[in-house]
Protein backbone atom coordinates (compact mmCIF):
# COMPACT_ATOMS: atom_id res chain seq x y z
CA UNK A 1 0.00 0.00 0.00
CA UNK A 2 2.75 2.06 1.05
CA UNK A 3 4.46 1.72 -2.92
CA UNK A 4 1.12 2.36 -4.23
CA UNK A 5 0.89 5.51 -2.34
CA UNK A 6 4.45 6.50 -3.10
CA UNK A 7 4.08 6.26 -7.03
CA UNK A 8 0.68 8.07 -6.66
CA UNK A 9 2.72 11.08 -5.17
CA UNK A 10 5.24 10.52 -7.66
CA UNK A 11 2.78 10.88 -10.52
CA UNK A 12 0.56 13.70 -9.30
CA UNK A 13 4.11 15.52 -8.47
CA UNK A 14 5.44 14.71 -11.87
CA UNK A 15 1.72 16.35 -13.47
CA UNK A 16 1.94 19.72 -11.35
CA UNK A 17 5.23 20.65 -12.85
CA UNK A 18 3.48 20.21 -16.40
CA UNK A 19 2.52 23.61 -15.37
CA UNK A 20 6.26 25.11 -14.62
CA UNK A 21 7.95 24.48 -17.87
CA UNK A 22 7.23 24.83 -21.92
CA UNK A 23 8.79 23.56 -25.36
CA UNK A 24 10.62 26.32 -27.49
CA UNK A 25 10.56 25.38 -30.75
CA UNK A 26 12.75 27.60 -34.14
CA UNK A 27 16.48 28.46 -34.82
CA UNK A 28 18.28 27.58 -31.98
CA UNK A 29 21.22 26.39 -33.18
CA UNK A 30 24.46 27.81 -35.19
CA UNK A 31 23.67 26.99 -39.21
CA UNK A 32 26.75 27.05 -42.03
CA UNK A 33 29.57 28.80 -39.83
CA UNK A 34 26.54 31.60 -38.76
CA UNK A 35 25.54 32.83 -35.30
CA UNK A 36 22.25 31.43 -33.43
CA UNK A 37 21.13 35.45 -33.48
CA UNK A 38 21.48 35.00 -37.14
CA UNK A 39 20.04 31.76 -37.79
CA UNK A 40 16.73 32.66 -35.88
CA UNK A 41 17.26 36.51 -38.51
CA UNK A 42 16.97 34.57 -41.14
CA UNK A 43 14.23 32.56 -39.56
CA UNK A 44 11.91 35.87 -38.98
CA UNK A 45 12.61 37.04 -42.20
CA UNK A 46 11.61 34.04 -44.23
CA UNK A 47 8.75 33.73 -41.87
CA UNK A 48 7.43 37.18 -42.38
CA UNK A 49 8.79 38.16 -45.36
CA UNK A 50 10.43 41.54 -45.81
CA UNK A 51 11.15 44.38 -48.13
CA UNK A 52 14.87 45.55 -48.61
CA UNK A 53 15.55 48.79 -49.87
CA UNK A 54 19.20 50.38 -50.82
CA UNK A 55 19.57 53.14 -48.17
CA UNK A 56 23.44 54.26 -48.01
CA UNK A 57 24.00 53.66 -51.86
CA UNK A 58 21.57 53.97 -55.19
CA UNK A 59 21.41 50.46 -55.57
CA UNK A 60 21.68 47.14 -53.92
CA UNK A 61 23.79 44.75 -55.42
CA UNK A 62 22.60 41.33 -56.21
CA UNK A 63 24.96 38.73 -57.02
CA UNK A 64 25.31 36.35 -59.77
CA UNK A 65 26.71 33.08 -60.14
CA UNK A 66 29.71 34.20 -61.81
CA UNK A 67 30.27 37.01 -58.73
CA UNK A 68 29.71 33.69 -56.11
CA UNK A 69 30.29 34.99 -52.39
CA UNK A 70 32.58 38.03 -53.66
CA UNK A 71 31.12 41.48 -53.01
CA UNK A 72 31.66 44.33 -55.71
CA UNK A 73 34.36 45.94 -54.07
CA UNK A 74 36.12 42.42 -54.65
CA UNK A 75 36.40 42.79 -57.80
CA UNK A 76 38.27 44.76 -60.14
CA UNK A 77 37.42 46.66 -63.06
CA UNK A 78 33.60 46.74 -62.90
CA UNK A 79 31.61 48.80 -65.03
CA UNK A 80 27.78 50.23 -65.48
CA UNK A 81 25.56 48.27 -68.20
CA UNK A 82 21.64 47.97 -68.96
CA UNK A 83 20.91 44.24 -69.67
CA UNK A 84 18.21 43.98 -72.26
CA UNK A 85 17.52 40.58 -71.36
CA UNK A 86 16.39 41.05 -67.83
CA UNK A 87 15.58 44.93 -68.29
CA UNK A 88 18.16 45.61 -65.44
CA UNK A 89 21.22 47.89 -64.07
CA UNK A 90 23.95 45.57 -63.67
CA UNK A 91 27.75 45.77 -62.94
CA UNK A 92 29.46 43.64 -65.48
CA UNK A 93 33.52 42.53 -65.63
CA UNK A 94 35.31 42.55 -68.96
CA UNK A 95 37.05 38.94 -68.85
CA UNK A 96 39.69 37.79 -71.91
CA UNK A 97 36.98 40.14 -74.26
CA UNK A 98 34.34 38.48 -72.75
CA UNK A 99 31.66 40.66 -70.33
CA UNK A 100 30.38 38.50 -67.49
CA UNK A 101 27.32 39.85 -65.63
CA UNK A 102 28.86 39.90 -61.82
CA UNK A 103 25.86 42.19 -59.86
CA UNK A 104 22.25 42.88 -61.01
CA UNK A 105 21.47 46.38 -59.70
CA UNK A 106 18.15 46.80 -57.90
CA UNK A 107 16.37 49.76 -55.82
CA UNK A 108 14.52 47.37 -53.54
CA UNK A 109 14.03 43.47 -53.18
CA UNK A 110 11.20 41.80 -51.54
CA UNK A 111 11.77 38.20 -49.52
CA UNK A 112 8.45 36.33 -49.98
CA UNK A 113 6.79 34.96 -46.71
CA UNK A 114 7.57 31.27 -45.98
CA UNK A 115 6.03 30.53 -43.13
CA UNK A 116 7.40 27.21 -42.20
CA UNK A 117 7.37 27.89 -37.86
CA UNK A 118 3.78 29.42 -37.71
CA UNK A 119 2.03 27.02 -40.74
CA UNK A 120 3.44 23.96 -39.21
CA UNK A 121 2.18 24.99 -35.78
CA UNK A 122 -1.18 25.45 -37.05
CA UNK A 123 -1.49 22.35 -39.07
CA UNK A 124 0.18 20.32 -36.35
CA UNK A 125 -1.26 21.46 -33.05
CA UNK A 126 -4.79 20.29 -32.59
CA UNK A 127 -3.95 17.29 -34.41
CA UNK A 128 -0.73 15.24 -34.16
CA UNK A 129 0.98 17.51 -31.71
CA UNK A 130 -2.23 17.03 -29.62
CA UNK A 131 -2.53 13.38 -30.25
CA UNK A 132 1.05 13.06 -29.01
CA UNK A 133 0.47 15.35 -25.83
CA UNK A 134 -2.17 12.72 -24.74
CA UNK A 135 -0.10 9.18 -25.89
CA UNK A 136 2.79 10.60 -23.28
CA UNK A 137 0.03 11.82 -21.00
CA UNK A 138 -0.92 8.08 -20.08
CA UNK A 139 2.54 7.39 -19.47
CA UNK A 140 2.89 9.95 -16.90
CA UNK A 141 -0.23 8.30 -15.34
CA UNK A 142 1.76 4.94 -15.33
CA UNK A 143 4.72 6.48 -14.11
CA UNK A 144 6.62 5.53 -17.37
CA UNK A 145 7.35 9.63 -18.21
CA UNK A 146 8.28 12.74 -16.52
CA UNK A 147 6.93 16.03 -17.04
CA UNK A 148 10.73 17.06 -18.84
CA UNK A 149 10.49 13.81 -20.69
CA UNK A 150 6.95 14.71 -22.03
CA UNK A 151 8.61 17.97 -23.19
CA UNK A 152 11.16 16.51 -24.87
CA UNK A 153 9.14 14.33 -26.33
CA UNK A 154 7.15 16.73 -28.24
CA UNK A 155 9.66 19.04 -28.87
CA UNK A 156 11.43 16.14 -31.35
CA UNK A 157 8.48 15.48 -32.88
CA UNK A 158 7.74 19.78 -33.22
CA UNK A 159 11.55 19.92 -34.83
CA UNK A 160 10.68 17.11 -37.34
CA UNK A 161 7.41 18.75 -38.69
CA UNK A 162 9.25 22.18 -38.73
CA UNK A 163 12.06 20.94 -40.71
CA UNK A 164 9.98 18.98 -43.23
CA UNK A 165 7.70 22.37 -43.84
CA UNK A 166 11.15 23.38 -45.20
CA UNK A 167 11.43 21.23 -47.46
CA UNK A 168 8.41 22.07 -48.61
CA UNK A 169 8.55 25.91 -48.38
CA UNK A 170 6.64 28.10 -50.90
CA UNK A 171 6.61 30.17 -53.24
CA UNK A 172 9.66 29.35 -55.61
CA UNK A 173 12.99 31.64 -55.49
CA UNK A 174 12.89 34.28 -57.98
CA UNK A 175 14.24 33.40 -62.08
CA UNK A 176 17.21 35.77 -60.98
CA UNK A 177 18.14 33.73 -57.58
CA UNK A 178 17.62 30.50 -59.36
CA UNK A 179 20.43 31.75 -62.30
CA UNK A 180 22.33 32.62 -59.42
CA UNK A 181 22.55 29.41 -56.99
CA UNK A 182 21.36 26.63 -60.38
CA UNK A 183 18.12 25.36 -58.25
CA UNK A 184 15.08 26.55 -56.94
CA UNK A 185 15.44 24.99 -53.19
CA UNK A 186 13.85 28.18 -51.05
CA UNK A 187 14.77 27.76 -47.71
CA UNK A 188 17.12 24.71 -48.15
CA UNK A 189 20.04 25.64 -50.61
CA UNK A 190 22.71 24.79 -47.98
CA UNK A 191 20.79 23.59 -45.14
CA UNK A 192 21.60 25.55 -42.96
CA UNK A 193 18.66 26.86 -41.57
CA UNK A 194 17.03 23.11 -42.00
CA UNK A 195 19.92 22.10 -39.24
CA UNK A 196 19.13 25.21 -37.03
CA UNK A 197 15.91 24.19 -36.16
CA UNK A 198 16.15 22.64 -32.31
CA UNK A 199 13.83 22.67 -29.50
CA UNK A 200 14.12 23.45 -25.80
CA UNK A 201 12.25 23.11 -23.06
CA UNK A 202 11.94 26.63 -20.56
CA UNK A 203 11.20 26.90 -17.40
CA UNK A 204 8.17 29.94 -16.57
Amino acid sequence: MSDDFDDLTRVIREFKKLDNYSVKVGALKTGGGRSEDFMEMIAMVNEKGCHIKAINHKYLTIPTKEAGTRTAREIPNLFFHWTKQHHLPTLCQNINGQVKIMFYLKTSVDIPQRSFLRKTFDEKEATDWNERVGVCLNKMMDGDMTAIELYNDLGRLMVKDVQRAIYKATPPNSPLTIARKGKDTPLRDTGALYRSIDWVVVEK
